[in-house]
């Protein structure tokens, strides 16, 4: 008999994977600079520079690089400045992981320590968040529905899959030339923050076309001032990925890999060339429909079946919202007022991505470090941690699924409400979209030997069955070696008609 197969190509496994590293390193104060008085702020970003997929492991390499900030003990109404780059390797145990299996991984430090030794030594260290999205595709044979077993009882689905088409590394880069207020003396760069904020991503022929905009904050010093500037920079970048269609559902993180510049000055402004490293991922999804067979079998003669589980997975609405979350940084407990505000730095520290009680919950902690000057102009920090969470009603009760999702920070800012308290805020947007996995029995061989004809001698003409609430009629009639055709024939029953378990069902005996 020749049947009807089809091949088709299913991501047979993929996975959102969560791990984190802890990057400590001691830095020693350089001869130029004044000795430790204070620390005030240790600002870091993370740059992966390879990714590796060994037997049952991940390797991450890169880069964090550290900018300290500290008061010194000459002058403790200064910032000074201390860059520090720490090349790290991380190794992740991930049981099942294979050689060959596809990924693309995200970072974002979500706190940084610190301990000083001496007052010209520090410890510094990095909590690190890696975010990697494996894929390994596979494909398989599936027996469809066909006209040569049209008299074989079989029966068979459509089957509704998300395939992963493409997950790819992005890296790209932000170039723009900033003009701030005019500068007494030669100025110097303290900190830069930058936030991104990507509104739109698009697939034109190929293409991912992504638009968003730059949110940047610099501290930096004139002479004896300490001055902040506020700045936006929009982009578009367009990025190559192949099989991409405007039909794609796409799901992507960007996060800030490193930050530099050049300073330049003129007769009449100052100002600094920048660039901004940004690195993420964009995982596309295509919807997929196919038939096969989910079960067969033949009630006059010998045959022999093959089954795999085959594993389809399918993709939730993605889950959208924006929102600000407001805190206060209280120091009335200090033996200081605020005097001025300078700067503010923070961390997202994300937590946990759970399915609970009909809803999707996002939470973490988002954990601010801001400077400010007291009344007798001396520098201080400040710090606080500040929970959020997201909920989203999500009606999924499959076991098996994972969470693809990103919190991200694209806006802050800050004012003194009063002399002993600080208002923050943070702008917040949070996408969520949530893959259910399901195993299915799919057929993919099947075959009948003719010349061995099963023997019905011993069995009975009718056999009377009473059903019950798990009684189904297609595994009745592949124990009886008959159809549902024939039951239904004999019984009067409706296609479309459930089992009545107070009425007994009549079987009867095939004819040879």
């Amino acid at each position: 008999m020749d049947l009807n197969y089809k091949t088709i190509s299913v991501c047979k496994f993929y996975r959102q994977i969560k791990t984190e590293m802890n990057a400590h390193s001691d830095v020693i104060v350089p001869d130029t600079c004044p000795d430790i008085s204070r620390i005030l702020s240790v600002n870091a970003v993370c740059d992966v520079t390879d990714t590796s997929i060994r037997k049952d492991k991940v390797i991450f390499s890169g880069n964090v690089k550290y900018n300290i900030l500290y008061s010194g003990d000459t002058d403790s109404s200064k910032i000074c400045t201390i860059e520090h780059v720490l090349p790290f390797s991380h190794q992740a145990d991930l049981p099942g992981m294979e050689e060959g299996y596809d990924s693309c991984v995200s970072c974002l430090v979500s706190k940084t320590v610190f301990d000083v030794k001496n007052s010209r030594k520090l410890s510094v260290g990095a909590m690190i968040d890696f975010i990697l999205q494996i894929q390994h595709k596979g494909e398989s044979d599936v027996l469809c529905d066909c006209e040569e077993i049209k008299n074989t009882p079989y029966k068979s689905k459509d089957y509704e899959y998300d395939s992963m088409i493409g997950c790819e590394d992005i890296n790209f880069e932000i170039e723009d030339t900033i003009t701030f207020a005019s500068c007494s003396g030669e100025y110097s760069v303290l900190d830069i923050n930058v936030r991104l904020d990507i509104s739109d991503i698009k697939a034109v022929n190929s293409k991912a076309v992504i638009k968003g905009q730059a949110d940047i904050e610099l501290l930096y010093s004139d002479g004896d001032e300490i001055s902040t500037y506020n700045t936006e920079t929009g982009f578009t970048e367009v990025a190559d990925m192949e099989k991409l269609t405007s039909d794609c559902r796409i799901v992507s993180h960007f996060e800030v890999a490193d930050v530099t510049y050049n300073p330049q000055k003129s007769d009449s402004d100052s100002g600094l060339e920048l660039k901004v490293k940004v690195r993420g991922y964009i995982c596309a999804f295509e919807h997929n429909l196919f038939n096969a067979v989910s079960d067969i079998y033949s009630p006059d003669y010998l045959y022999d079946k093959q089954c795999e589980k085959l594993c389809v997975s399918t993709l939730s609405e993605t889950f959208k919202t924006q929102d600000t979350v407001k805190d206060a940084v209280d120091i009335s407990d200090s033996d200081s007022v605020i005097s001025k505000i300078y700067h503010m730095n923070y961390f997202n520290r994300r937590g946990d991505s759970l399915l609970e009680d009909g809803m999707l919950k996002l939470s973490g902690n988002l954990e601010s470090v801001i400077i400010y000057a007291d009344e007798e102009n001396r520098l201080c920090r400040a710090f606080k941690s500040t929970p959020y969470k997201f909920e989203f009603p999500c009606d999924i009760h499959n076991d098996d699924y994972y969470i693809m999702s990103d919190v991200c920070c694209i806006n802050s800012g800050y004012i003194m409400g009063s002399q002993s308290e600080i208002q923050i805020r943070t702008v917040m947007r949070a996408e969520a979209t949530v893959v259910s996995m399901k195993n299915h029995s799919i057929v993919t061989g099947f075959s009948i030997d003719m010349n061995s004809p099963i023997s019905k001698d011993d069995q009975p003409s009718i056999v009377v069955f009473y059903p019950d609430s798990s009684s189904d009629l297609w595994e009745i009639a592949k124990k009886y070696n008959t159809t549902c055709e024939e039951i239904e024939s004999v019984n009067s029953l409706d296609h479309a008609s459930r089992l009545s378990y107070d009425k007994p069902l009549l079987i009867p005996k095939r004819k040879k």
